[in-house]
């Protein structure tokens, strides 16, 4: 399989096939990291809540995510990719979505 790598929408690396994760994306985090202040690690919780998200979405066929996922896929066929979001280089959603791509599991 092609690399993934995730970095920051600012920054592209060169032969890399970008997509854009954050907001507004089909697959951007729903789940602000503010909204889980009080419960210790809020980007944690976030991404956890993402995961559960995305994996109903999934579920449920959702058009927008599954036709991104499945571009991102087909791009993975033919060389590595980039996941664009703000977040990078913190610990992001965007580990979600390599997770499901590399294993096809959430």
């Amino acid at each position: 399989m092609n690399e993934i790598i995730i970095t920051r929408k600012e920054k592209h690396r060169e032969g890399y096939k970008r997509f854009y994760i954050g907001r507004p994306s089909p697959l951007q985090n729903d789940n602000p990291i503010a909204s889980y202040a009080g419960e210790g690690c809020g980007r944690m919780a976030a991404i956890r809540e993402y995961k559960k998200d995305l994996r109903q979405k999934m579920i449920n066929q959702d058009d927008a995510v599954m036709q991104e996922i499945y571009n991102m896929q087909l791009e993975l066929l033919v060389g590595p990719i980039q996941l664009d979001c703000h977040c990078a280089p913190a610990l992001c959603h965007g580990e979600v979505i390599k997770e499901y791509l590399e294993t096809g599991k959430l």
